[in-house]
């Protein structure tokens, strides 16, 4: 197991498919509700409107349910936001950026992604 910045310890495993899985355990709890601006049908974007880096612009967790995909977020003081879809994708977003959000893209239709903004960010949206 590893411990990021964040005090959260890190577990990876690999699927019966050999697709990287991570699982994260919070080591510590921030003890706060945190408030989500929800995008549902939608996908988060970087500041200049792309899709972002993995590993740069986020983190990603296979095989996540968006009840955890949530937590991870909630826990993680450097996480900004987080998006999830039905394929259990879940992208922990912790560049800072104008917290956009692409709306009833071809991909977040097909797959419902949601993109979630914690709510002390400041974001944009395209209609």
């Amino acid at each position: 197991a590893k411990t990021n910045n964040d005090g959260l310890e890190y577990n990876h495993k690999i699927s019966p498919d050999m697709t990287k899985v991570s699982q994260v355990s919070p080591t510590r709890n921030l003890g706060s509700s945190v408030q989500y601006d929800k995008y549902y049908t939608s996908v988060c974007r970087t500041d200049d409107w792309g899709k972002g880096y993995e590993g740069h612009d986020y983190d990603l967790y296979d095989w996540t349910s968006k009840d955890r995909c949530e937590e991870i977020c909630t826990d993680s003081s450097s996480c900004k936001g987080f998006e999830w879809n039905e394929l259990k994708q879940c992208e922990i977003w912790k560049k800072s950026n104008d917290k956009n959000v692409d709306k009833n893209t071809p991909w977040s239709r097909e797959h419902n992604s949601r993109c979630f903004w914690k709510k002390e960010e400041e974001y944009k949206i395209i209609k």
